[in-house]
């Protein structure tokens, strides 16, 4: 106890921003208790019931502390917001038969201690989410001197057909790699100019690429913010939701003439991290595109008083310019 309280103390803003994350993430575990809301869903999920919290509790305190968020800092948490019951469950039974020890009770030394630091570790981060951290893990676990569950039958049948399962997932690793190869060479090209070829690629492998975040934070980031088509529009539905992802859709929409869309987008942004300015400032200036002065004067005052994290140039100069409208305002 005295130790969480040091911690604690060693930095009160990052262990209430953690507190109010698992909170959060317990939350979506009550929706969907048993069996979750899907694995990979906690990027699509988190932020938006965060938003929802806050539209709901505007004078939170909890907002001086919130951010965009993509993972729970608690893998336990984790595993029950996108599997729920069962697949938590299921993970401590992993780790619970693999504890066992052998017949002649002699255990790796060295992996049951870095596997119980691995579990303290994945209580306040997110190791599952890194891939050598959880290699590491299947690693240990597969260092402990455990009975072995089950066994094949001895002779020739069984090798040649354990030998052919072999070979059909070398080959389809090696297929997926070669297309993962790919599609890094595509993001490459995405982050600067595209070619066509790049492009044409990822159009063609977005049902298969869209969960992938590192695919999804890139590709439909610059179509948020490039496109002009309206039919990208159900496309740039499947965005990460963060604060910055929803100004950039809510840019979307106002340049495709659907102001009301873009407008929910920059107020969803608004509520997802009540700190950031570009949301309010974004949601001041399209009532003022649109002629509507009496929205824009209250906007403009609720940036005025908008509480802000840190203070820099963009935060400056958008007080500014508020408070100079709202002086030349009637």
């Amino acid at each position: 106890a005295a130790l969480l309280c040091a911690l604690y103390l060693y930095r009160p803003a990052s262990a209430q921003a953690r507190l109010f994350i698992w909170r959060t993430s317990a939350g979506l575990f009550a929706e969907a208790p048993l069996s979750g809301h899907g694995i990979g869903s906690f990027q699509w999920e988190y932020m938006p019931r965060q938003a929802r919290y806050f539209e709901a509790h505007p004078s939170a305190p909890e907002q001086m502390v919130a951010d965009n968020t993509g993972y729970p800092y608690n893998e336990a948490l984790h595993a029950a917001a996108e599997t729920g019951a069962a697949g938590l469950v299921l993970a401590c039974a992993v780790f619970i038969v693999a504890w066992r020890k052998s017949a002649d009770g002699n255990p790796r030394a060295v992996a049951l201690p870095a596997i119980a630091a691995w579990l303290l570790f994945a209580q306040f981060s997110y190791p599952a989410d890194v891939f050598p951290l959880l290699l590491a893990a299947a690693c240990l676990l597969g260092c402990l001197d455990t009975p072995p569950a089950a066994s094949l039958p001895h002779g020739k049948m069984p090798a040649a057909a354990l030998l052919f399962l072999w070979g059909i997932a070398g080959l389809g690793c090696f297929r997926l790699g070669h297309f993962y190869h790919r599609a890094s060479s595509c993001l490459s090209s995405l982050h600067g100019r595209p070619n066509a070829p790049a492009l044409h690629f990822a159009e063609k492998h977005y049902e298969r690429l869209k969960n992938n975040v590192t695919f999804n934070a890139t590709y439909l980031f610059r179509l948020a913010r490039h496109s002009d088509n309206p039919t990208d529009r159900d496309i740039l539905r499947d965005i990460i939701p963060t604060a910055e992802s929803y100004c950039l859709l809510g840019d979307y929409f106002r340049r495709t003439g659907l102001p009301q869309e873009a407008e929910s987008a920059y107020e969803t942004a608004r509520h997802m991290v009540p700190t950031r300015m570009m949301p309010a400032y974004k949601l001041w200036r399209l009532p003022r595109a649109l002629q509507d002065t009496a929205r824009a004067v209250d906007m403009a005052r609720r940036m005025a008083t908008q509480p802000v994290k840190v203070n820099n140039a963009f935060t400056i100069n958008a007080r500014r310019k508020a408070n100079e409208f709202l002086r030349q305002s009637p």
